[in-house]
């Protein structure tokens, strides 16, 4: 087995490649030869459908024949493709003896084509902008996002170059990782790459996002195109104090409504009051005669000395003998 590519010193983007890969067996095929698809980054690689043609050559002194297949490569990357190795499967002999051998890495030499030097090479790229913010009303302190989303079609999305964002004096960026996205298998080839930046107001002001340039050449119309992102203007204000952790009220406080009483509330406690009075008043009254009863008959003896104070005198004069005799004192009948 034989593989090679034509031609042999290299392409330009967009131009074709060919590896050729020759099959030979001393004795004969009994079946068709089995080839992999092929799937290198950087370039469309297709299988032919033309008929493999038969071909024969002298190896070690004796006579091989074999079959022929192409592979067609196109790069869509000015960059070197490494072609990985590959195994082949065939049937030879009468017996129909199954063999498989596996081809040697090539590299495939991809330059820009003249004119497109330094230029990024793809059938078409397309570029958008967006933030997520209303950029004219922001404050101190507040974050917005600025993305950018580049497809080229005909072009996997790891070969899409790099966008620069830069940075802005005032604003704090914080830029994250490109997005990459292909096409489905299969399909034809369209890649995505989505760049993104977070940026942090730091102090108020006018700021200007610069614009974006980007240089393709493209390859259906061999000519060096210009594309541009617009540039991006904020405007950010102070950010506001921030508020006290407690209000005062700002309105006065409302006086309470005057309480109101009905009328036989009123008599209620009226007729209470004057029952509490009445009873202080007997009670004093009561008081005050006892009093006057109980001073009159502890008084000294007089000629107007009533019975009763004199059996009284007499019975306290008693106890007190007795009380110095040490014997119990004996009943002594009260006089009149």
């Amino acid at each position: 087995m034989r593989t090679r590519l034509e031609p042999a010193a290299g392409v330009a983007v967009g131009q074709p490649a060919t590896l050729v890969v020759d099959v030979f067996t001393d004795q004969f095929f009994t079946s068709g030869i089995e080839l992999p698809a092929l799937n290198v980054p950087g370039a469309v690689i297709r299988l032919s459908d033309d008929r493999p043609p038969h071909i024969s050559d002298t190896i070690r002194g004796a006579n091989w024949v074999g079959i022929e297949h192409k592979y067609t490569i196109t790069p869509i990357v000015a960059a070197d493709l490494a072609l990985p190795a590959f195994e082949i499967s065939a049937r030879i002999g009468p017996q129909r003896q199954s063999l498989t051998a596996t081809t040697k890495p090539l590299d495939l030499h991809v330059v820009a084509p003249p004119g497109a030097e330094g230029a990024f090479v793809t059938h078409d790229l397309a570029l958008q902008q967006t933030t997520d913010a209303d950029l004219s009303a922001l404050k101190v302190g507040d974050a917005f996002m600025r993305t950018i989303a580049a497809t080229a079609r005909g072009t996997p999305a790891m070969f899409i170059p790099d966008v620069v964002l830069g940075n802005t004096a005032g604003l704090m960026a914080y830029p994250q990782a490109p997005v990459l996205a292909d096409s489905a298998p299969g399909t034809p080839v369209v890649g995505h790459r989505t760049f993104a930046v977070n940026y942090v107001v730091q102090q108020p002001g006018d700021f200007v996002l610069p614009a974006i340039d980007v240089r393709w050449w493209d390859l259906d119309t061999h000519k060096t195109v210009d594309a541009r992102i617009p540039a991006v203007r904020i405007h950010a204000i102070a950010a506001p104090a921030a508020p006290l952790a407690f209000a005062l009220p700002t309105e006065q406080p409302v006086a309470a409504a005057p309480r109101k009483t009905s009328w036989r509330k009123g008599l209620r406690y009226t007729g209470v009051g004057s029952a509490v009075v009445i009873g202080l008043w007997w009670l004093a009254q009561r008081w005050r005669r006892w009093f006057r009863d109980t001073a009159y008959a502890f008084a000294p003896t007089s000629s107007a000395a009533t019975p009763f104070r004199v059996s009284c005198i007499q019975a306290v004069a008693v106890c007190a003998a007795a009380r110095k005799l040490r014997c119990r004192p004996r009943a002594v009948p009260m006089a009149g």
